[in-house]
């Protein structure tokens, strides 16, 4: 039996069936192509949704009345205070003189002991109970060291906001206890279950001139316009001005300025303005690269958008269109140019508007019946949300991807079968041919000895 194919007919079967093979196989090879394009495409889909996506969300910033009504609050210094303002607050300027920031409190101890690790402190069953306003939580220290007992008031599951640690000074180590929270409210308090180990003390000073230190000295202190007083147990202060977050930095004297914020709504127009491009070009790169077969799509996409862009609002004030507030369309005579249809935008020319008629300008952008972005986030979403436009695009190339997927299986399993055919016939014929090879070798070989006796006689 012939094992290896060729062996007997001297052919090279192996290279004869792998062209053969080969040939066969290329509706194989065309069908990966085609799996291949159609994961290109979903591919680019994808590129497609999520500048489309990033466009949709560059509309948050100018989508709503309020975001025309911002405000900003301006600190004269910094060192004093800072703000923030909400839509709630009012124009306005502020006198403020930052008395006294909030400070937490702090105790020491009064003891010190000869180590952190190895001495004992109290004895069993004593208790320290720590109090902060109305709640208090408790730890069992006796007979634990300085360092244990530190842990012990960190670890605590319902420490109340209480940190402990330990200073080395001249004369020892010390326990010390810190409110994680400013103000009189963070009052830190000890009591015993048996003998006081610490003598805690106050290490906050007196504030207030009361030649004492109370409660009343970790609360911040303003004054607003020289008259007003307000006492506030934390530094961040939200209900001294209306609307107007007030963070106190350090004592001295600041004014606060409360003003309509149009520097933000132009960075909120400029960053549309920049997503509308940025979706523009990825439009034009896919209608001339991976999606040129779909084109007519990505057209209408961006001729929807365009569109919206390019209707008049009647009845809106003294603007109806973008056009009007600084924003225009590029437009090279011929066609050809890739900035062709990019918006820009004159920043003086927006700012004029705004300080002309901002209700105008905010109605044209925000109104929810009327306004350019309400209708711009819905045509939109039919793009990129669920089961939206590309959705169904991503949804049609899988199952074109299933379908070749399993053409390409049965195409696989019949090269293989046309593979075994073919060893299995060019083995029977090196067969036959060998068997052929060998008589004739026999054949010759009874000539030869028969010649040869002839020609001896």
């Amino acid at each position: 039996m012939i094992s290896s194919p060729g062996l007997g007919s001297g052919l090279d079967v192996s290279s004869l069936v792998s062209q053969l093979v080969a040939i066969e196989s290329q509706p194989l090879i065309r069908l990966a192509q085609k799996e291949a394009d159609f994961f290109g495409q979903i591919s680019a889909y994808g590129t497609l949704k999520s500048s489309l996506s990033t466009f949709e969300s560059s509309l948050s910033n100018v989508n709503s009345l309020a975001d025309f009504a911002a405000l900003t609050a301006t600190s004269s210094d910094e060192d004093v205070l800072t703000a923030s303002a909400s839509p709630a607050a009012s124009k306005g300027t502020y006198a403020l003189t930052v008395d006294r920031i909030a400070e937490n409190h702090r105790l020491g101890s009064s003891t010190f002991f000869a180590d952190a690790d190895t001495t004992a402190i109290g004895t069993a069953g004593d208790t320290l109970t720590i109090g902060q306003g109305t709640e208090s939580f408790a730890v069992d220290f006796g007979g634990n060291t300085l360092a244990e007992i530190r842990n012990l008031i960190n670890d605590a599951s319902d420490n109340t906001g209480v940190t402990a640690s330990i200073l080395q000074d001249d004369s020892g180590h010390r326990l010390l206890l810190n409110a994680t929270e400013t103000g009189s409210e963070n009052l830190i308090t000890t009591s015993y279950s048996g003998i006081d180990p610490f003598s805690f003390f106050d290490l906050n000073s007196d504030r207030d001139g009361d030649l004492s230190f109370t409660a009343a000295d970790l609360d911040a202190e303003l004054t607003v316009d020289g008259v007003f007083t307000a006492t506030r147990s934390s530094n961040t202060i939200t209900d001294v001005v209306q609307g107007v977050t007030i963070t106190l930095v350090g004592a001295g004297t600041s004014t606060l300025d409360v003003d309509e914020d149009d520097g933000a709504v132009q960075s909120a127009v400029q960053s549309f303005v920049d997503a509308y491009n940025s979706a523009l070009d990825t439009l034009k790169d896919l209608r001339s690269g991976a999606l040129s077969d779909d084109s007519n799509s990505l057209f209408a996409i961006e001729n929807q958008i365009r569109g919206i862009l390019n209707t008049p609002i009647r009845g809106n004030g003294i603007y109806s269109s973008v056009y009007e507030i600084g924003i225009s369309s590029t437009f090279v005579l011929g066609g050809g140019s890739a900035e062709n249809g990019k918006l820009n935008l004159d920043t003086a020319t927006l700012l004029e508007a705004l300080e002309e008629d901002k209700d105008s300008v905010a109605t044209l952008f925000a109104d929810p019946d009327t306004g350019l972005i309400p209708r711009l986030e819905s045509v939109l979403g039919s793009f990129t949300d669920f089961q939206g436009l590309i959705d169904g695009k991503t949804d049609s190339l899988n199952r074109r991807i299933d379908s070749v997927a399993s053409s390409r299986e049965v195409a696989s399993r019949r090269l293989e079968s046309f593979e075994a055919r073919l060893l299995a016939e060019f083995n029977a014929l090196d067969q036959v041919v060998a068997q052929l090879t060998l008589s004739g070798n026999f054949l010759s070989q009874q000539l030869s000895v028969s010649q040869s006796i002839n020609n001896n006689n």
